[in-house]
């Protein structure tokens, strides 16, 4: 049972209704909007109109050489022009303003249903002389609990590293943001809020993995969940969002964990991998030739000395670490063949008298996780 106050139910007198598999998203023409379920396992949420979005310029004709950044929020804005789309509704500002002054910055935000998702998009058309839409910010999702308690036994899932379970408010403490990408702050373009038996999928469906920060906070009773996007789009320019992605769901956090799979399934391409690689090959030969201290092992020439020793194992793969003139994991992202062990026509001999022999070659490179 929902208690409303009195503005609350105004505010939603014309709404767009919308549902899913786990409940009913509620979208008014003011922008407030709401979700609610009959699961108790599965976060609720909401959206503020003075609070839906925050859209930052900066001064400058240059993205490398801007300044002066002015934000911008729902609260100071003419009220959009509303409309109910298919399986959404839109939010259209002709210009924004900051105080008295006006922008000619046009933008328009859609909310709509694809399947069991529901996708927050925004397009940017600045006019503005001598300014850049330097950051938006978009959605932001506010008071994330479950029905009629708090945010206890909601555990949330981050994409750190390889993911990270964060289990209780307490262990979260007050804020996280991870920007993406990032293999320590975010190596995947989503988090879960997840309540057991149910949750709610956030994400990003941005197949060109532009630079964008998730945040989540921790209200005490609740989460806010907010999405900033860096759009740098100049004078004369227009900016689409990629689909922010907020999905309830019923089952476990392995369900949020599919579909992210399933999303990159339909547009990342894996490189193929040679049958050597996979099948022919009898075991790699793993060799530094120069040391992080600068200490070298091997020259270019003596290349062959190392196809001996591999020989002598039966290993016909020779991986190479430290061939170039930083070392052993030294001077990323510069790969440069090393004067001092030879030079690059050097080893380019010697490598090419290693594989006469039958053998195989790779020069490692330090890993960098996006």
């Amino acid at each position: 049972t929902e208690i409303w106050i009195p503005q609350i139910r105004k505010a939603f007198a014309e709404k767009v209704v919308l549902k899913n598999s786990a409940g009913e998203f509620r979208i008014a023409p003011s922008g407030a909007m709401r979700f609610t379920t009959q699961n108790a396992d599965c976060p609720i949420w909401s959206v503020q109109p003075e609070q839906m979005w925050v859209i930052t310029l900066a001064k400058g004709e240059s993205p490398f050489k801007l300044s002066d950044a002015i934000s911008f929020t729902p609260g100071n804005q003419n009220v959009p022009k509303f409309s109910a789309i298919e399986k959404g509704a839109e939010f259209r500002y002709d210009s924004l303003r900051h105080g008295e002054q006006r922008w000619d910055v046009g933008l328009t935000l859609q909310v709509r249903q694809a399947g069991d998702e529901f996708e927050f998009l925004a397009q940017v058309e600045n006019r503005a002389s001598g300014w850049c839409v330097q950051h938006f910010k978009f959605p932001i999702l506010l008071d994330i609990r479950k029905t009629g308690a708090d945010h206890q036994g909601l555990a949330v899932l981050l994409p750190s590293c390889l993911g990270e379970r964060v289990a209780t408010p307490k262990e979260f403490g007050k804020l996280r943001r991870f920007t993406y990408p990032s293999g320590q702050a975010a190596a995947m373009q989503y988090s879960v809020i997840d309540g057991g038996e149910a949750g709610l999928y956030l994400a990003c469906h941005d197949q060109h993995s532009s630079r964008k920060t998730f945040a989540i906070a921790n209200r005490g009773g609740s989460y806010d969940f907010s999405l900033e996007n860096e759009s740098y789009c100049m004078n004369g320019q227009s900016w689409s969002s990629a689909p922010a992605v907020a999905m309830p769901y019923a089952g476990t956090w392995h369900t949020a964990a599919r579909r992210y799979r399933a999303w990159a399934d339909t547009w990342l391409k894996w490189a193929p991998m040679p049958d050597w690689v996979r099948h022919e090959n009898a075991g790699w030969f793993l060799c530094i030739l120069k040391q992080q201290n600068g200490d070298l092992m091997f020259r270019y020439h003596e290349l062959d000395r190392v196809a001996d020793l591999a020989d002598k194992w039966g290993l016909d793969v020779l991986g190479l670490f430290g061939w170039a003139q930083g070392g052993h994991d030294r001077d990323y992202p510069d790969y440069i063949p090393d004067p001092k062990m030879g030079g690059s026509e050097e080893l380019k001999a010697a490598i090419k008298r290693v594989q006469k022999r039958g053998k195989k070659v790779m020069l490692y490179a330090n890993g960098q996780l996006l």
